[in-house]
């Protein structure tokens, strides 16, 4: 793994209130694709397999999709994609497995979720053969954490979330043993704390969320200011960023409001939450 002491260097520090940007997400991904080491930038990529799955679940059950659909950035590129799509041996295992499951040469294996749930499992179980260091450390940390916001908003509007999780983890296995408010995790996971302090209004739960995913990202030790590591971490900050700007302007706040309703009716783990990217 290299150091990139220039490019960590120039890049602006990030607040969750940071002013906009002088480039976006896209542009980010596109200049490691021209800065990092071959090995370095497949590293990048595999940090945003959440969109493959977002693309994976839209595009498959709505064929009239537009180019404008498809969220980058992503492990593959729209071309990649497509190709994917009529030689399924070309996708990752966990991808090939959705559509063995769903095209009926599989079952389903947690016929209890949503697909984009389901194949964020397959991600899951395969996930140490996918992505090591940071990026592994991450993955597992918004597993947790999703899961137990997931969990006790479940629990709060009175529906049982031991079935509704994703079932992998150690949110998911106390989640289905213990009934006190924080599932018995606190001692474990300390945020889960702040998460309980604010569930009344789902805009305030959001940016709870938001607060102690960032506050992860500072308290990340092993992250070397200037190696892949700092390169990867600015990534997931800068689509939280970019994220929260996009719902500040008018057409962002009505998306979020039409959002926050669909929480406040049917929560559940949302892969539009959960990992870095966005439209772009």
């Amino acid at each position: 793994m290299g150091a990139y002491p220039y490019l960590v260097a120039g890049l602006e520090e990030l607040r969750l209130d940071s002013p906009r940007r002088n480039f976006s997400l896209h542009e980010y991904f596109m200049h490691g694709r021209e800065l990092l080491s071959a090995s370095d930038f497949e590293q990048l990529r595999r940090l945003f397999f959440f969109n493959d799955i977002r693309n994976t679940v839209y595009l498959f059950f709505n064929q009239k999709q537009k180019k404008e659909d498809y969220v980058t950035p992503a492990y593959y590129d729209q071309n990649e994609f497509l190709e994917g799509k009529k030689d399924h041996e070309l996708f990752f295992p966990f991808l090939r497995r959705f559509y063995d499951s769903q095209e009926g040469n599989g079952r389903r294996v947690a016929p209890d979720l949503p697909p984009a749930d389901e194949l964020t499992l397959f991600l899951y179980e395969d996930l140490s053969t996918l992505v090591s260091g940071f990026s592994e450390r991450w993955y597992q940390f918004e597993l947790e954490l999703r899961n137990f916001s997931l969990a006790i908003a479940l629990k709060r509007d009175g529906i049982d979330p031991a079935k509704r999780v994703i079932p992998i983890g150690v949110v998911a296995e106390a989640v289905g043993k213990s009934q006190a408010p924080d599932f018995g995790l606190e001692r474990e996971f300390p945020w889960t704390a702040e998460i309980l302090a604010h569930t009344d209004s789902a805009l305030d739960f959001e940016q709870t969320i938001e607060r102690v995913r960032w506050n992860w990202l500072e308290n990340e030790n092993n992250v070397e200011w200037d190696g892949i590591e700092a390169v990867l971490a600015y990534a997931v900050r800068l689509q939280s960023v970019e994220r929260w700007d996009v719902l500040d302007e008018a057409s962002g706040r009505k998306t979020f409001e039409t959002m926050l309703g669909t929480i406040e009716r049917s929560i559940r783990f949302s892969v539009e939450l959960a990992g870095p990217g966005g439209q772009t």
